[in-house]
């Protein structure tokens, strides 16, 4: 097997939107009231993920692919909501690319409607566990995101769409190839 790098040219990035039982940073209701928000493993198991957008910063003016398009791709792991995208060749997806190379953007979010919640008044601040989402509209590229483990990269090695982790599983496998060989 040949190790394939990622040419820049194809802007594909992969991350996870959505994370199982992270908690979120503090977040505010409508009334300024503070909360905790977790999303349960369970949550997308009825949602249609047909029709989701990768946006940057949730504005719907700023699309980097689509679910419908095929640049998008949504595959639900043990870990959370992973995706793989293919920026497209315009000076925001060429932009996105590089501030993601670079660091400067690192967090991912995501926009939905819930569908079922509950509440654990007991914590402070209350704990929201979303345990059923209607509707996912779109995943995004964003600056500071509410749940602060959530990751976004580039493919720095080919990206294989619906693997998860698959550009470590590639290099670990060159890596024993090339260790069977020099014995």
């Amino acid at each position: 097997m040949e190790l394939r790098f990622n040419d820049d040219a194809t802007r594909e990035i992969s991350g996870y939107g959505i994370l199982w039982d992270d908690k979120s940073n503090v977040l505010r209701d409508r009334k300024g009231n503070p909360f905790v928000e977790i999303v349960k493993p369970e949550s997308l198991e009825q949602t249609d993920l047909s029709d989701v957008y990768l946006y940057y910063q949730h504005d719907p003016k700023q699309v980097l692919a689509s679910t419908q398009a095929g640049t998008l791709t949504l595959t639900i792991t043990n870990r959370g909501l992973h995706f793989t995208a293919k920026l497209p060749d315009t000076q925001l997806g060429r932009d996105t690319y590089e501030l993601l190379k670079r660091g400067d953007l690192k967090d991912m979010s995501f926009g939905f409607n819930v569908q079922k919640d509950s509440w654990d008044i007991t914590q402070d601040p209350p704990l929201r566990k979303v345990e059923q989402i209607s509707n996912l509209d779109e995943i995004s590229i964003v600056t500071r995101g509410a749940y602060s483990n959530t990751e976004v990269e580039v493919c720095r090695f080919k990206c294989h769409r619906n693997q998860e982790n698959s550009h470590l599983k590639e290099a670990r496998e060159l890596l024993n190839q090339i260790k069977r060989k020099t014995k």
